[in-house]
């Protein structure tokens, strides 16, 4: 069971497994992301202690998602399945010392964090910032001319901002 508060030292000390589901609905600061929140979010929350007897997690999160695309405007779906790699840290010092592969979890100085919220903030970070169809799938509609292609018998103008530097290099020889 997920308490509001977790302490990952104590969890990577003990080698344990957080797993369970979260309905959609309970994340406020995501429904806008979403054009359905009724989903469930399922996750497992693995902690242990690395070869540096630092604390890690590895979060897993998996959901089916109904996103809009933002080529065509119309719903899609989108399946979740991500697994996020962390290591805890007390302060943003630490955090920017963390290799890129590795997100901070961050504990206060009671060495808990809210467990909620991380799992929410690592949700929203995982969705597209620009959720889209494959071409292939995609209903074009008002969006067509994205795909157009100059084979239309228009001729495309295109600026070439350096096409006079051929005239300057030619005047200095």
């Amino acid at each position: 069971m997920l308490t509001e508060f977790i302490e990952p030292i104590q969890l990577g000390k003990e080698q344990k497994i957080l797993a369970g589901e979260l309905s959609l609905k309970s994340f406020e600061r995501s429904r806008d992301l979403l054009l359905v929140a009724e989903n469930i979010l399922h996750f497992t929350w693995r902690f242990d202690i690395d070869q540096h007897d630092q604390v890690t997690a590895l979060l897993t999160l998996k959901a089916d998602l109904s996103l809009e695309c933002q080529r065509c405007q119309k719903p899609f779906s989108y399946h979740l399945d991500i697994d996020i790699p962390m290591k805890v840290v007390r302060n943003e010092l630490e955090a920017e010392a963390l290799p890129l592969a590795l997100q901070p979890l961050y504990i206060d100085a009671m060495g808990q964090c809210e467990s909620l919220q991380v799992i929410e903030d690592e949700f929203i970070l995982s969705i597209p910032e620009f959720p889209k169809h494959e071409k292939k799938d995609c209903d074009l509609g008002q969006n067509q001319a994205y795909y157009d292609t100059p084979s239309n018998g228009i001729e495309q103008n295109t600026y070439k901002p350096f096409a006079n530097l051929k005239l300057l290099s030619k005047e200095k020889k």
